[in-house]
């Protein structure tokens, strides 16, 4: 009976931990399902769950931060990268971990582990020019120093729990997108958030009141964000996801694409249906669109062709008939083998745009450059806190003349 038994509970033994094996392996098979079609929030959840249980590799470390990272969650992205880094086992190759984790260091403020895991970077990379950047100004931390304190930072009324950004000024009100988690509103797999609308709000100085839709005709069941409006008011350029027969467009890498559309508003203040501009596609992003003060160029981030980064930002010229020329890349003083995106342009010809590839604070920081009568670019600089932050930031705007911006 004693053998009997012992053979039993050996069986019985084996039979668990089969079973426990086999529902790990379905947990890890759909989370990186997830985590390949970019549902970033669903997959964090079951890999997490994995990793409660005791089982963690090198493969769940990395996604798990990346999951994290995508959403610009830095702070739990650096739980997870330190546990990659941590373990001597793993073997490390690709550079872009380190630059992530480097990233991630600064948002807990650890600038000078931070920039030990650059020197790391580089020592794997000679094309990317943010290692070159990088080495070219080691000061940035006295430079953000410098041009830090320069304005004063007030939360506005019309903030919610969820997310706004985006602001765009429109006569005596301001266009900016938000997500308000309605039931009725398809989510992101990539955010867990709703999609955003465009909205609209009374600017009094630094006050906003009055929240209300912009315009139904400009709103779909997907993403619709970051406006820019000619100064008489009557046609507004804005970004919107792409979507093919009612069902939202995707690259060949299953990312979700954007485009920039146009309207212009008639004599009864009514919106025409929008119509994309030329220069759109199927295959890449065109997004966040922003206006030159003389109205004659359109400023825009994208991952088109003679990209160099993530994203660059361009410009194309808006000719006198209508149409537009060929979209031009900012270049080198402007883009990086990171993102660049979010560009406005204040009246005095400043270009401020959101970059995660010039040494910053953590993130996205905003960064600006003078735009010379020529065209020319002059260096980015970052200008400093309480503009930027550890945290994303992105989307500044400024009126010059009440030298208010959002």
């Amino acid at each position: 009976m004693k053998l009997s038994y012992r053979l039993y509970s050996v069986l019985f033994f084996g039979l668990l931990c089969f079973s426990g094996s086999y529902a790990q392996n379905k947990d890890l098979e759909k989370a990186n399902k997830l985590y390949n079609s970019f549902a970033y929030v669903d997959a964090i959840s079951i890999y997490e769950r994995i990793a409660r249980k005791g089982f963690e590799n090198q493969e769940l470390l990395e996604r798990l931060g990346n999951s994290y990272y995508f959403n610009a969650d830095y702070r739990n992205a650096l739980v997870w990268y330190e546990k990659l880094f941590g373990n001597s086992q793993y073997e490390i190759s690709k550079p872009e971990y380190y630059y992530r984790y480097a990233q991630s260091l600064k948002s807990a403020e650890r600038y000078e582990e931070s920039d030990a895991m650059m020197n790391r970077f580089i020592a794997l990379t000679e094309e990317d020019n943010r290692g070159t950047i990088f080495e070219e100004n080691r000061n940035y931390q006295q430079v953000i120093a410098k041009n830090s304190g320069r304005m004063d930072l007030h939360l506005v009324d019309i903030n919610t729990e969820y997310s706004e950004y985006g602001t765009a000024f429109y006569g005596d009100k301001v266009v900016f997108a938000a997500s308000n988690n309605s039931l009725f509103k398809p989510t992101s797999y990539w955010t867990g958030e709703t999609f955003y609308n465009l909205y609209e709000a009374r600017r009094d100085s630094i006050a906003l009141s009055k929240k209300s839709e912009f315009s139904s005709v400009l709103s779909t069941k997907f993403n619709e964000s970051t406006a820019v409006f000619t100064a008489d008011g009557n046609t507004v350029y804005f970004t919107r996801n792409n979507y093919i027969n009612k069902k939202v467009g995707m690259d060949s890498d299953n990312a979700i694409l954007l485009k920039i559309l146009k309207s212009t508003k008639d004599a009864n203040g009514r919106w025409s249906k929008p119509v994309e501009l030329p220069f759109n596609s199927n295959v890449y992003s065109v997004a966040h669109p922003a206006l030159s003060p003389d109205e004659k160029y359109l400023y825009f981030a994208s991952n088109m062709r003679g990209s160099r980064g993530a994203s660059d930002i361009f410009r194309v010229e808006i000719l006198s008939g209508g149409g537009y020329g060929k979209p031009e890349n900012l270049g080198e003083n402007v883009n990086t083998d990171g993102r660049e995106s979010f560009p406005f342009i204040s009246k005095n010809n400043v270009l401020y745009f959101a970059s995660d590839g010039f040494p910053g604070l953590g993130g996205l920081d905003i960064f600006a450059a003078q735009i010379h009568p020529d065209g020319s670019l002059g260096k980015a600089v970052n200008v400093g806190r309480p503009a930027n932050s550890p945290d994303d930031d992105f989307c500044y705007v400024i009126d010059s003349d009440t030298r208010v911006g959002f």
